[in-house]
Formats: structure tokens, sequence, C-alpha cells
């Protein structure tokens, strides 16, 4: 396998680090492994954010988050692809819809009967 050289970002490196305190990089592994560490970071730090819908005629939700009893969501999609740190937005359907809370998943989904559950 070989990596084909990007002149244009060695030339921007270069430029940037033309100080007598800088490491001499010629193979430039530091760059590449800086390269793979912000990568990394950024994928592990990205985060999904979701709208969990709810019907007033089901439940009553303005009871549960001004109670703060609401710690849980069913869902049935996307529920492989929710994780731990995903925002939500709880947003109510009917006469009075709208955002009614913004919160963030804390776990991991659970099998709940046959369907899937959030905390957030």
């Amino acid at each position: 396998m070989s990596i084909i050289e990007d002149s244009e970002l060695l030339s921007l490196i270069d430029k940037e680090l033309q100080n007598d305190d800088c490491y001499s990089d010629d193979n430039h592994l530091i760059l590449a492994q800086d390269i793979l560490y912000q990568t990394l970071i950024m994928a592990s730090t990205q985060c999904n954010y979701w709208i969990f819908q709810g019907n007033p005629k089901v439940f009553d939700f303005e009871t549960a988050l001004k109670e703060e009893i609401l710690t849980d969501w069913t869902v049935s999609a996307h529920k492989d692809k929710i994780k731990s740190g995903d925002k939500a937005i709880l947003w109510v359907t009917g006469n009075q819809s709208g955002c009614y809370a913004l919160g963030v998943v804390t776990s991991e989904t659970t099998i709940y009967g046959k369907r899937l559950t959030k905390v957030i």
C-alpha cells in the first residue's frame, strides 16, 4: 500500500513550522500521527440529534416533565444508530405542538419487550 503525497498540505505545514523550536519531521510521521489522532477524536465526539415525538392524547408530557418523571423513551426507528451522548428533542404533537424539552441520551438502547428504550 502506498500513500500519495499531498504537496499542498506539506507546503502549508512547512510554512507554519519554519521555527527553530519545531522538531524536524522529514518523514511526516508526526503529521500523519496527528491527522489520525484528530480524525479519531472527531469521530468519537460527534453525536447525532434525534427528535422523539410524543402524542399528548397517549401520555401527559407536560406533567411528566414538570415532575421530572420522564426518564426513558420508546423508539421504533433508528434504534441501532441512537447512542449514549446523542442529543434529543422532545416534540409533542397536537394543538399545542412544539419542542417541550431538550435532552441527552444517557445509555445505550435496551430491549424492553419487543421495543427499544432510550434513557434521556
